[in-house]
């Protein structure tokens, strides 16, 4: 287990957001200054007006386009340098005792059930409260186990000798969930008395929720990764921790990255989901590069769900979980700013029939009409514009449409071949000229050639510095 992997698994387990320190304003996310005529150096000018008037349809999308050039000019394959380089040290470092950890990270139980063949049940424990001890190496060793500590530190010196230094610790034990992981696989064989028989081995990976978790990563000191996790509610049932739905759980969260120094990009992520309760649901992620605020990003919303039957041992019943979700309740508000410029604003007045309008189009894939009416049904219960420079006035709408799809099928009856239409519900942009377009297709490489060029390149350049 790397340095890396025991990283993003500290920053998976987090799952709802409020009551930290370093969760300030309210949930509004870091501070910055958000200044509508920052070009970035590429002599891009602010066209979309005051806000609060409409402005021409052509003046907008040029303003869109003008609004990606200059978000994309932000990408800097050199600030993620530190972290690529000390990605790829890490994971050529020989494992020596960090073999250990995973047998503390993993505790496994069994059932037998024999039938006309042996099936072997396995609950996976995963529990990061056992990990613990103090590990270091060096660039070219290995891991090696110094001291025994209540947390899990790894000290690692890179081949430039700075000092990388994760510290992570989990306390208190909430309940556990089951995840969407699973592992099967079975073995054919003869019996003394010459019977054959299949012997199953199915494992299913059961997360245990610690009440506190806190990750942080240091480079000689600096902060780059800090993860804060909270549970403050958990509807545990029965002995031994059943799993328990994750709609009793609430808590809070806050993960925070910087890639390469404080003055150049931090991102800062919290969220919370309260469903059932008066808090609701919320996540703001904030993005700024030299104190600028590059993106911002809010929701609200609340919820209800159905969903309060736990799923215990190997009774649980997925398609009836999952159906108990779909039958759940939401409604909430999305807004999207970038670079102060570009607002995108959503909001959702009911869930639940946007589930059944999806789940009916995907079966009647073939009937237009049917898929015509669902789009029409979810566009009742959504509202979506965008606005420009925090103003009021709705540039261009954002709803659903269709899009048909079509191949061509040999009918063997008549020995010839024919069209075959299916039909996809998708969001569309419309501008008040009456233009509408996909989403997919008008914010495409030949729309945004500029844009794609400068991600492409900076992707590539990532790449490159893994290889």
């Amino acid at each position: 287990m790397s340095l890396a992997s025991m990283l993003l698994a500290g920053g998976i387990i987090s799952s709802c957001g409020t009551s930290s320190d370093d969760l300030a304003n309210n949930g509004n996310g870091i501070d910055g200054i958000v200044d509508r005529n920052d070009d970035n150096g590429t002599g891009v000018g602010n066209t979309g007006g005051d806000g609060k008037t409409l402005i021409e349809d052509s003046k907008e999308k040029k303003f869109i386009e003008e609004t990606g050039q200059v978000l994309s000019s932000y990408l800097n394959a050199a600030e993620t340098e530190q972290l690529t380089e000390v990605y790829k040290e890490i994971t050529k470092l020989d494992k020596g005792e960090l073999d250990d950890l995973a047998d503390l990270l993993f505790e496994e139980t069994a059932i037998t059930r024999a039938y006309s063949e042996v099936i072997n049940y396995h609950n996976v424990i995963v529990s990061a409260t056992n990990v613990k001890g103090k590990y270091t190496a060096s660039y070219g060793g290995k891991w090696k186990k110094i001291a025994e500590s209540d947390n899990l530190i790894m000290e690692y010196t890179d081949s430039h000798n700075a000092v990388w230094l994760l510290t992570a610790s989990a306390q208190g034990k909430m309940g556990r969930v089951y995840t969407d992981i699973r592992k099967e696989s079975y073995t054919y064989s003869q019996t003394v008395q010459g019977d054959y028989i299949t012997t199953y081995d199915k494992r299913y990976y059961i997360i245990e929720v610690p009440k506190v978790s806190n990750v942080l990563l240091t480079r000689n000191g600096e902060e780059k990764v800090k993860c804060q996790v909270n549970i403050t509610a958990m509807n545990n049932t029965g002995e031994n921790y059943n799993p328990t739905p994750l709609s009793s759980t609430e808590g809070n969260a806050l993960v925070r990255i910087t890639p390469q120094s404080d003055k150049e990009t931090i991102v800062s992520t919290q969220f919370c989901y309260m469903p059932n309760k008066d808090g609701g649901v919320y996540a703001n992620t904030t993005v700024q590069k030299n104190g600028k605020i590059i993106i911002k990003e809010k929701f609200r919303g609340s919820a209800t769900t159905t969903s309060n039957e736990p799923l215990i041992g190997n009774a649980q019943n997925w398609d009836r979980f999952n159906e108990n979700v779909k039958t759940s309740n939401a409604e909430g508000t999305v807004e999207v700013d970038i670079l102060g410029r570009l607002q995108v604003h959503i909001t959702v007045n009911e869930a639940r029939p946007i589930f059944e309008a999806i789940d009916e189009a995907k079966d009647y894939r073939e009937d237009e009409t049917i898929v015509k009416n669902c789009a029409t049904k979810m566009n009742n219960y959504t509202n979506g514009y965008l606005t420009n420079n925090g103003g009021d006035a709705h540039q261009a709408i954002l709803k659903f449409g269709i899009k048909p799809s079509s191949k061509s099928v040999y009918m063997y009856n008549s020995d010839t071949y024919t069209d075959y239409y299916t039909y996809d519900i998708t969001p569309i942009l419309q501008f008040h000229d009456g233009s509408s377009y996909l989403v997919e297709d008008y914010f495409s490489e030949t729309t945004f050639q500029n844009v794609y060029d400068k991600i492409e390149t900076f992707l590539r350049n990532v790449e490159n510095q893994l290889k």
